[in-house]
Parts: structure tokens; sequence; C-alpha cells
């Protein structure tokens, strides 16, 4: 994939966590698998949104799409949109538009991390009651763990769909690295798989879908720094997780610490 990595923090060695439930994280150790999920399952989850465009930059693309070689230059058009199936018998530029920005949800796959410190909102988010834990490591340490020639790592930017345009578009995946500012609480980082073959297919063909979740070749050991226990739950919990990541991945078993935030206020 060209221009990897398009919106990197400023501090590449900054702290990323991904919140999850323990049966998951075990399951990544055991098989050293990434899971991501359909960009489509998170649109049909979460948040409807999901790569989809601010209306001024939608308005913006319908002459690039048709053809406008003036506006292509501008907005500095790659290779992947030069070669997508523009043309369809009587469809004009916003059909064509939406036609490939529908193709892209339901052949891109991503994994969600945070960005910066611990958030106690997160734990409440992802790891409800007293279940779950955080992995712990870097932007950077994330970032070179992918190898797939179809996958980049990038800060997920946000603004107002209502008033602002992108950051940058250049490529057909731009749009899943933008979020309304109403998710800026997330401070989200992006794993993201994306094979252009299968855009231009999702693209071509409405009934194309890809399986809702993708698995990416990983090396857990590597990359983790530290797995964070949830801060609601007992001791005896945190002991629990220790002895069942020894029990799939011994060299992680030290790494397993309960959270900062599981403390008592020192006066009231």
């Amino acid at each position: 994939m060209a221009d990897l990595h398009p919106f990197p923090p400023d501090d590449p060695s900054v702290a990323v966590w991904r919140y999850l439930q323990l049966w998951k994280l075990l399951s990544a150790l055991q098989t050293q698998k990434l899971y991501l999920a359909l960009l489509d399952e998170l649109r049909t989850k979460y948040d409807p949104h999901e790569a989809s465009v601010p209306a001024s930059t939608h308005n913006d693309q319908v002459p690039i799409f048709s053809g406008n070689s003036a506006m292509q230059q501008f907005f500095g058009q790659r290779e992947p949109v030069a070669h997508a199936p523009w043309e369809r018998p009587g469809e004009d530029g916003w059909t064509r538009v939406a036609r490939l920005r529908r193709g892209l949800l339901r052949c891109a796959h991503v994994s969600c991390w945070r960005l910066g410190e611990e958030s106690e909102a997160m734990w409440r988010l992802y790891c409800p009651g007293d279940d779950g834990v955080a992995i712990r490591t870097t932007f950077s340490k994330l970032r070179d763990s992918v190898n797939d020639p179809h996958t980049c790592v990038s800060v997920v930017q946000y603004f107002d769909y209502k008033t602002g345009r992108f950051l940058r578009h250049t490529h057909n995946w731009d749009p899943a690295f933008h979020k309304r500012i109403a998710f800026k609480h997330e401070q989200e980082v992006r794993v993201l798989r994306h094979d252009d073959a299968d855009w231009r297919k999702a693209s071509e063909d409405e009934a194309f879908r890809l399986p809702a979740g993708y698995e990416l070749e990983w090396d857990p050991v590597s990359v983790i720094d530290e797995i964070i226990v949830n801060p609601q739950s007992a001791q005896a919990y945190c002991d629990t997780v220790r002895r069942a990541v020894a029990g799939v991945a011994s060299a992680l078993a030290d790494k397993v610490k309960r959270s900062d935030l599981a403390t008592e206020p020192v006066r009231y």
C-alpha cells in the first residue's frame, strides 16, 4: 500500500492501548493473530457515519471521479483511483462516488486502539463490570509489528462533518481515518487493512462483502509492553489473568499488572 501511516503522532513513542475482554487477549496470544473488524460491522454497531465523507468533501470528489484531470491533479489522486471502475451507463457523478464509498465499507478491516494515557472511560466502554484487560504498547511498536503490504497504521483525525473538509483525501481508504468530532474522546489509532483488488470488486458488485473479521499475522510478545488488568476487578482476578497469560505466552506473564487507577483516595 502506498503512502503508509498517513497521520503519525508527533511522538512515535507515545503509548497506545487496546481494551478488550480476556478471552480475546488469550486468543491473540495463542494464535499470534491480530483481529480486525470489517468497517461495515462498525458502521452497523457503533457509528452510522463510519468511513463516510462530509458534504463538502463529497462535492469536491464528484468532478475528480467524473474524470476532471485538473481536479485530479489538484487533489493528488493516485493510481488506485485512476484504475477504479468509474463508468456505468446512465450513472451520474454523485451516484458513482457513493457507490465507491460504500464499497470501502465492505472490503476494509480495522483494529482500534487508543492514543495517550490510560482512560477510565475506555474501561467502562469496552470492559464493563470487572472483566477485561488492556494491552499497552507504543505507536512505533504497533506500526512496526504490521508487515502486511495492504495494511497501515494511523491516528484518526476528528472534525466537524457539517462545516469541515478532510485534512487529506488522496487515497480511497482516507475516509476510514476521519471521524466526527463527537468521537474525539476516543483518541483513536487504527490498524487498517485494505486491498485495492477487493475495493474494486466491492465497488462493482453491491453484494460483494468480505467476512466480518480478518486475522492479521502478528507477534504479540514483541509488541506488548504491559497487560493491564481492569481497575474494577479484585486482586484475585489479576492473579488469574497472570496464570492464564503464562499458559499461552510465558514471556508475558511478568508484564501483567493491575491498573494504576485501582487506588484508594488519600483522604476525604
